[in-house]
């Protein structure tokens, strides 16, 4: 059949089809690129890994951080210190010829590190690997390889060729005491191994056998975490305890054995921005298997938690946890008298003083029986004299109120008023205060001081044992009407919380920021760099224009932009799995 199309026509389908053909050819070896964890080991035990830097680059721009920055207001704070990182960085690569800003820019796709210990011998230097995925930058990609190799080859570095790699050694090095590097497409791997990181280089395609992310601790860590995160680190505990343990040091195994060590399987990181209606979230997870003498001893049963009645709607922070404090003195109990035969009877025989029908302190009944299961901590802060202040308050949940006051009374009767405490009636409340920052001043002087610690207070309650740095901030929750419960800002946390966790927290983001941005409008930050710096005067003249742009004095009055921090939250679930621990902001 003949065409009766142009040539010009038909030049350009050809052309286009010519493309099309190489699009699809590029798109289905970017299928066959598999995962680094594919790639690597199942015996790696740290892989901290980033799977799509492109994709966390767009969502951090989404953040409320990224807007914040890019904000009217903002622009003489930023554009002033911007130039100064520019001159850093300018210098940076008059010095060594290759631009930071182009390496940090090179990957596209996934970014891993990987580190794997000798199985054979657990002293010697680790197998390390670091692979980044820098698809559509290849031509950048090969320019700044030839500038890093021409000058390690300049530094007297010799250079073999192994595989897909250029091995680069000074001297006669020993086992990976090298630096082995390759391209191969659109990958760039650096390790200190050639054999292994030619096997990994040759796995991203093909895979590996036995690869981490086809192992059963490296899948319960993702499947707990919810999936792949933006940003990732997973540490195979099992594998680093039976590391440890082979180092052949008898105080080491005996630790691990009687803390029960070995039941911890893996602690994971997952950071997700821009998922789940928050800007950001993290997820900490320690997979556990098995019972743990250290697990009993901080046993976090599931439970609901609110904020208590009495604290305070205003409060800078809130974390409240339940902790099983009588199978924590069982376990304590177990593990002193498995090192010292006896050693706890010794211990309640010296604190129930002279008289044993008279006991001063009987550790479980006295002290550990009248506690409850359940510790509440809040903060808040006031500004004196231009200083930022924390106040802390700790309050611990009591079952029996009445017999922890009888044994205060017994203590501070054998004190014979030796104790400078005075007391005021608070709400019906007895309320001990001690000058605890007076007498800390007095021996530390006020320049050394990084706040100002005011009047220690105490009381028991009839739910409550309350200790605090400020005793204003303990008769301000005696005296509370408004609660942290009908606040919208917990409203806003609580609804993304399971009904029953181990721990509960919140935190008010914009007064936790209103404190440091003060801190560093007023000068006070840029000072205390510059005072830190005295020690280093080449380190200090070559970062001198950063500190002065963080003198902060450009910086907006706090109010204009007060709207990008929204309120954080937190849990933390213990079950039979492990702990889960989860920290979040939601999106304005």
């Amino acid at each position: 059949m003949n065409t009766l199309l142009p040539a010009s026509l038909l030049g350009w389908l050809r052309a286009r089809a010519v493309l099309t053909t190489a699009l699809l050819v590029s798109m289905t070896a970017s299928v066959l690129a598999g995962p680094f964890e594919n790639a690597v080991p199942d015996d790696t035990v740290l892989f901290v890994n980033l799977p799509n830097v492109a994709l966390l680059k767009e969502r951090s721009g989404e953040t409320s951080l990224a807007k914040l920055f890019k904000d009217e207001a903002m622009k003489p704070f930023v554009d002033n210190l911007g130039g100064e990182i520019q001159l850093l960085l300018d210098t940076a690569e008059q010095i060594t010829s290759i631009s930071l800003v182009d390496i940090l820019n090179l990957p596209t796709g996934q970014v891993s590190i990987a580190v794997r210990a000798d199985a054979e011998n657990s002293s010697a230097l680790p197998y390390i690997y670091f692979m980044a995925d820098c698809k559509g930058n290849e031509e950048k990609l090969k320019d700044i390889v030839t500038k890093i190799t021409t000058a390690l080859e300049e530094n007297g570095m010799s250079k073999e060729v192994v595989g897909d790699l250029s091995v680069y050694s000074i001297g006669d090095a020993a086992a990976r005491q090298q630096v082995a590097l390759g391209v191969k497409g659109s990958i760039l791997a650096i390790g200190n191994d050639p054999e292994s990181l030619n096997k990994a280089i040759a796995g991203i395609s093909s895979g590996v056998g036995e690869s981490l992310g086809k192992s059963a601790r490296f899948e319960a860590f993702r499947q707990r975490a919810g999936g792949v995160g933006h940003f990732e680190v997973y540490s195979d505990l099992a594998r680093t305890v039976d590391y440890a343990s082979d180092l052949g040091q008898a105080q080491v195994t005996t630790a691990i054995s009687m803390l029960g060590l070995n039941a911890f399987q893996s602690l994971g990181i997952s950071i997700l921005v821009g998922e789940n209606d928050n800007d950001t979230s993290m997820q900490v997870i320690v997979n556990t298997e098995g019972s743990s003498q250290i697990l009993n001893l901080f046993k976090m049963p599931t439970k609901p938690i609110k904020p208590e009645p009495w604290v305070p709607a205003d409060v800078l922070s809130y974390d409240s946890f339940n902790w099983d404090v009588d199978l924590f003195y069982e376990t304590l109990v177990g593990m002193v008298n498995a090192v010292y035969p006896g050693g706890m009877e010794q211990v309640e025989g010296m604190l129930a003083g002279p008289d044993p029908a008279n006991p001063l302190l009987n550790l479980k009944n006295d002290l550990i029986g009248p506690l409850g299961n359940r510790i509440t901590v809040i903060t808040d802060y006031i500004t004196e004299e231009s200083k930022y202040n924390p106040r802390l308050l700790l309050a611990w949940e009591l079952e029996n109120s009445q017999k922890l006051t009888e044994l205060f009374d017994r203590l501070m009767a054998l004190a014979g008023g030796a104790l400078p405490l005075e007391t005021q009636n608070v709400n019906g409340n007895t309320v001990y205060t001690f000058p605890l920052g007076d007498l800390v001043e007095a021996q530390m002087g006020e320049s050394q001081m990084p706040f100002k610690l005011g009047v220690f207070g105490f009381t028991i309650t009839k739910t409550h044992l309350m200790l605090t740095t400020h005793v204003e901030l303990l008769n301000k929750c005696l005296n509370t009407t408004s609660g942290l419960l009908e606040s919208d800002a917990y409203k806003l946390i609580a609804s993304k919380i399971p009904a029953e966790v181990s721990l509960l927290g919140m935190s008010r983001r914009d007064e936790e920021a209103k404190a440091a941005w003060q801190f560093i409008k007023s000068g006070k930050l840029a000072e205390m760099i510059r005072k830190g710096m005295e020690s280093q005067e080449e380190v200090g003249a070559f970062l001198g224009g950063i500190i002065d742009a963080l003198d902060g004095s450009n910086l907006p009055e706090f109010d204009k932009v007060s709207k990008y921090f929204t309120p954080a939250g937190s849990y933390a679930i213990m079950d039979e799995k492990g702990v889960k621990y989860m920290s979040f902001t939601p999106k304005k």
